[in-house]
């Protein structure tokens, strides 16, 4: 729900997976990365991967079919009681060195 003291939406995300799904409440002012940073932790999303290489996440938008940018705002991005889906960013053939 939206709250107008506050300035919060409440959006469902879940993993690539399906398995892990949550209800979060953020502000409109959030940046989509804090949001992704704040649901990382929260849903307890890999830091690295098997290789030890950092794993980057990003977040689908559901109603809208695309990928939310870092740099917009969740208020820009997502209205109350909107979905996404955290995917990991897919870097094929990177070797690290």
């Amino acid at each position: 729900m939206v709250s107008n003291e506050t300035n919060t939406l409440t959006i469902t995300a879940r993993d690539v997976t399906g398995q892990r799904r949550t209800a979060y409440e953020v502000s409109r002012e959030s940046s989509v990365d804090s949001l992704i940073e704040g649901l990382g932790d929260r849903m307890n999303l890999l830091r690295e991967d098997a290789d030890g290489r950092p794993v980057t996440w990003y977040a689908r938008h559901e109603r809208e079919g695309r990928a939310l940018h870092r740099s917009e705002t969740v208020g820009e991005a997502l209205k109350d009681q909107d979905e996404i889906r955290l995917q990991p960013e897919i870097s094929a053939g990177a070797t690290g060195n």
